[in-house]
């Protein structure tokens, strides 16, 4: 029902008007007449008695009166009062208007979403209902929307409407209603936003509103948060590490509160629908998230999964859970290839590379690589297709035959680390690797003896993502001393990972298609060197990197954003053009691809589902796997716009409560 620029919402309630009736009955039907005697003994208080009289009477009255008026207001509150904004036509003919409904993820917490719907589907109802009306759902602003006379159909669709873990984009969902409205030819034009207004969405509004009143419309809101606070939930999630067997992995995520209180509380770490560790976190109100930290070893090969989950918490965001995905791949196979010598440990360089691939003393330790050698002769395709990572040591030169098998196998994922050496035969090598290894090899530089002089590493590109995870700064990088090595000018495509004080590269990576390689310009043993045993810290990370990076070459993520587009890494035997199936967890299909190749490797790309959770993905009678989603991170962060803020956005528009 609308009088001028007054509206109410829910007239139907302003039948409770006729409870401000209330206290004046209840006086008149409590009044009895009092029978008059007369006492002359009295006569004298008459007159006083009158004027006192008459003072209780005004205080009766006026009290009666306040009684009324709070029922009155109680009843025109009930009802919702709606206060147009300046920039509305106010015709007082048909009205056109679009609900702008919140969806996203923060509107599930407690009953929101429930109470915005009611609301806006009151809009929609009654006499005051438009004369046409659209629907536009705030994590889904650029959806063509249209605006209808048949209102029934609207209130179905908008019972339909479920909460999806996304972020909303209030701006953008104003604007297109504003855009929408323009092209009315209905003199009554009308914006009803619906949203808990949470701050992160809010980006823009006063943007938005603007537009609004350019178009002529009114932007009411119906505040869904109601300013109630609390709500708690898990964010960020992360898994960093190689994920190889053997290999420790860390997962960590935030916890978010959003309570007016410190909390503590219990976030368990399940792999594979199993409970296995558990940490207390503390997290101040309202503030930055707390983290957690778990650190966990896959002990076989194989899909993972896992979830972090938040343990007795009434008011949970979003379940209170994270999940996560994790192909774990098999130890790596390291082939060292160098020649068979009589030389002590610290000289024979295939002695030390297996003894910094594998420094177990105890077999029975679980280690993530598996160590073979073979002669430099005796290098062939079948040697290769066992390998993940292979290292050249002091190799006189590969024949044309091994050059190009290594060349095929580095391309198609391989690891190929080469170290320098006296028995280098640099110019059959620049013929025959020299592309390979990405720049030209030069004659050797030192006199190869400590005590005739030697040059110390001054740099290393710690922030290389080859690097991640060693310790950089330690005291023995800095001591690594070469005392010869061989001159070496790498092209563009390289990347200098390590350089000594003269300015010249100790190590150098080179992607080559799927592959890594690696040069190291001295030796592998301790003859031009003391990389290997001073700056072990260095020289068996680069080993181990080089080898995990084969079996590991770039992890998918963890999990995807609930909404967004996804890439499926698939195993390189899956074939172009072949269909890829995306199952919920009942099994129905909810999404289908094809596969097609990227940098090489098969790949399917797909939309990460509506809802958080583990969906599975395969081929028709091939492979399978799983893939994890989660809501987006923002959307367990309840803070909201604040009260002068939206006042400043919405100049004249009425908040409803």
């Amino acid at each position: 029902m609308r009088v001028g620029p007054v509206e109410f919402a829910s007239p139907w309630l302003l039948i409770g008007l006729l409870a401000a009736a209330i206290p004046p009955l209840l006086h008149l039907l409590s009044r009895r007449p009092a029978r008059r005697e007369p006492f002359p003994t009295l006569r004298f208080l008459e007159s006083s008695a009158a004027r006192t009289a008459r003072r209780r009477r005004i205080r009766q009255w006026l009290l009666m009166a306040l009684r009324c008026g709070l029922l009155a207001v109680l009843a025109v509150a009930a009802a919702r009062l709606i206060v147009h904004t300046s920039g509305a036509r106010r015709a007082g003919g048909p009205v056109a208007a679009v609900v702008v409904l919140d969806d996203s993820g923060s509107m599930a917490v407690a009953n929101r979403f429930n109470e915005a719907v009611s609301s806006a589907d009151r809009w929609l109802t009654g006499p005051g209902a438009p004369a046409a009306a659209a629907l536009i759902l705030a994590t889904q602003p650029r959806e063509p929307a249209v605006l209808t006379g048949d209102l029934h159909a609207l209130r179905e669709a908008l019972a339909a409407v479920r909460p999806r873990p996304r972020r909303a984009d209030l701006a953008a969902a104003v604007a297109a209603a504003a855009q929408l409205l323009a092209g009315s030819d209905l003199p009554d034009r009308r914006i009803y936003l619906v949203s808990d207004l949470q701050a992160a969405s809010a980006e823009g509004l006063d943007v938005a509103a603007a537009t609004a009143e350019a178009a002529g419309a009114a932007l009411l809101i119906a505040d869904a948060g109601g300013g109630r606070t609390g709500g708690t939930g898990l964010t960020d999630l992360t898994v960093e590490g190689r994920r190889v067997v053997d290999q420790p992995l860390a997962i960590a995520g935030r916890l978010h509160n959003n309570g007016t209180a410190p909390l503590r509380a219990t976030v368990r770490l399940e792999v594979d629908g199993r409970s296995v560790q558990r940490r207390i976190v503390t997290a101040d109100p309202a503030g930055a998230p707390a983290a957690v930290r778990f650190e966990h070893t896959f002990a076989a090969p194989g899909e993972h999964t896992g979830r972090l989950v938040l343990e007795d918490v009434d008011d949970a965001i979003l379940d209170g859970a994270l999940v996560f995905a994790a192909a774990i791949r098999p130890r790596a196979r390291a082939l060292v290839v160098a020649a068979d010598g009589a030389a002590p440990l610290h000289a024979d360089p295939g002695r030390v590379l297996e003894a910094a691939l594998d420094p177990r003393t105890d077999p029975s330790m679980p280690w993530s690589l598996r160590v073979t050698r073979t002669d430099p002769a005796s290098l062939d395709d079948a040697d290769l297709r066992q390998a993940d990572l292979v290292v050249l040591a002091d190799v006189p030169a590969p024949s044309a035959a091994q050059a190009a098998a290594l060349d095929r196998w580095v391309a198609a994922g391989g690891s190929l680390v080469w170290f320098a050496g006296p028995g280098v035969d640099v110019d059959a090598t620049n013929r025959r690797l020299g592309p390979l290894l990405g720049g030209a090899l030069g004659g050797p530089v030192g006199r190869g003896d400590p005590a005739l002089g030697a040059v110390a590493l001054a740099e290393v590109a710690a922030d290389h993502p080859f690097w991640a995870g060693v310790d950089l700064g330690g005291d023995a990088v800095g001591r690594i001393l070469a005392y010869r090595h061989l001159a070496f000018a790498p092209d563009e495509a390289a990347v200098t990972l390590a350089r000594l004080a003269s300015g010249a590269p100790l190590l150098v990576e080179r992607r080559h298609g799927r592959g890594r390689v690696v040069v190291c310009t001295t030796t592998a043993s301790m003859a031009w060197t003391n990389l290997p045993s001073v700056g072990m810290a260095l020289f068996v990370p680069m080993l181990e990197r080089a080898g995990l990076a084969a079996v590991d070459p770039a992890a998918a993520p963890p999990a995807w954003t609930a909404g967004d587009p996804a890439t499926i890494d698939l195993p390189s035997r899956a074939a172009a053009g072949a269909t890829v199936e995306i199952l919920d967890d009942e099994g129905g299909t909810i999404d289908t691809a094809r596969v097609t190749v990227a940098d090489g490797r098969p790949v399917a790309s797909i939309t990460a589902g509506d809802a958080p959770g583990l969906l599975r993905w395969r081929i028709p009678g091939g492979d399978e796997g799983v893939i994890a989603v989660n809501a987006e991170a923002g959307e367990v962060d309840l803070r909201r716009i604040d009260g002068a803020a939206l006042a400043a956005l919405v100049e004249g528009g009425a908040v409803l409560g």
